[in-house]
């Protein structure tokens, strides 16, 4: 169950969806009436402000979020609000950790066609898909390019200053052909395993490139979800992050340092030489020494249970939280 249904279920329980309150998404009028229901709601009401998305939204400037102190008025200073997003908090004392996200990736994700998917040949190098030009993802495609390392891969991007690709027709989802997409839809949480089947490696531009906001996206569950061999450019100990959760990953077999690179540009540096081994090495030997893993990772991201109890147990400290008060 979600945190967000959890939520629900409590008589005096508010739920407020973050996006809601963000002004580059609903527009400045919308918020300041969003303002006036909470502020009504808060009088009898426990006030939950929950997204499944990243913690971004409410510490990066660019979004235009209200700001907690304007919505809340003289309600600020209280014990009767939290906040949930999907991920760890470095932010906020009364932040609480959902798995929404997770459980997203589960229910749509298990619509793939899994019994499709195999490892036994590998015609191309890396899947690296992108959809917004995020910053860090235009610094990557650059020294990829530079360093030949998509010359035989399946990649895509849409930038003005790097490039404007799409991916060839058949490695595409039909509705998807001829298109440009950088958007939200049911299709990009689900595995195509075209793409998957064809290449060696997942090299993964995360949504974020935050140290203190580790968000986990549908581009690393669909990688676990495929069973394929990964690598990933995020903030530092992006991957540590993952092994909290219980998920392993490849320092056994190839150089994972680069999670631990202080800037961008360090990390960076480290994935194009672990790319350069992952092209270069003997792909079948690869995915024998990685089975064990990549077995293990397909299973915990398809694992309900697990993060459905996850979510019960943060819920249950919020609601302990909020009876403290």
């Amino acid at each position: 169950m979600t945190f967000l249904d959890l939520c629900s279920q409590q008589s005096n329980f508010f739920p407020v969806q973050i996006p809601d309150l963000v002004e580059s998404f609903v527009g400045r009028q919308q918020v300041e009436k969003n303002i006036k229901v909470i502020r009504e709601k808060i009088k009898n009401n426990k006030i939950i402000f929950h997204t499944w998305d990243h913690t971004g939204f409410l510490v990066y400037k660019n979004y235009k979020f209200a700001e907690f102190k304007i919505i809340l008025g003289e309600h600020y200073e209280s014990n009767d609000w939290i906040i949930t997003t999907s991920c760890k908090n470095n932010f906020f004392k009364n932040h609480f950790q959902n798995f929404d996200n997770f459980l997203q990736f589960i229910q749509l994700g298990s619509a793939s066609e899994f019994h499709l998917i195999t490892h036994d040949t590998k015609i191309k190098d890396f899947l690296f898909l992108n959809g917004k030009a995020h910053p860090h993802r235009i610094e990557l495609a650059r020294e990829m390019i530079k360093h030949n390392l998509l010359d035989n891969s399946i990649w895509s991007f849409n930038d003005d200053n790097v490039v404007h690709r799409k991916i060839e027709q058949h490695y595409e989802w039909p509705a998807y052909r001829n298109k440009i997409f950088d958007g939200y839809s049911d299709y990009s949480r689900m595995v195509y395993p075209p793409q998957y089947n064809d290449t060696r490696c997942s090299v993964i531009a995360e949504t974020l490139d935050d140290d203190q906001i580790p968000f986990i996206s549908e581009k690393t569950a669909k990688a676990m979800m495929a069973g394929h061999v990964f690598v990933i450019l995020s903030g530092k100990n992006f991957l540590k992050n993952l092994h909290g959760l219980g998920f392993k990953t490849f320092s056994h077999v190839f150089d994972e340092g680069y999670d631990e690179g202080d800037t961008r540009s360090a990390r960076i540096y480290r994935i194009i030489n672990t790319l350069k081994y992952i092209k270069a090495c003997d792909y079948k030997k690869l995915y024998k020494d990685t089975k064990e893993i990549r077995d293990h990772n397909r299973q915990l991201i398809m694992n309900y249970k697990k993060f459905n109890d996850l979510n019960l147990l943060e819920f249950e400290k919020a609601k302990q939280y909020l009876a403290r008060y």
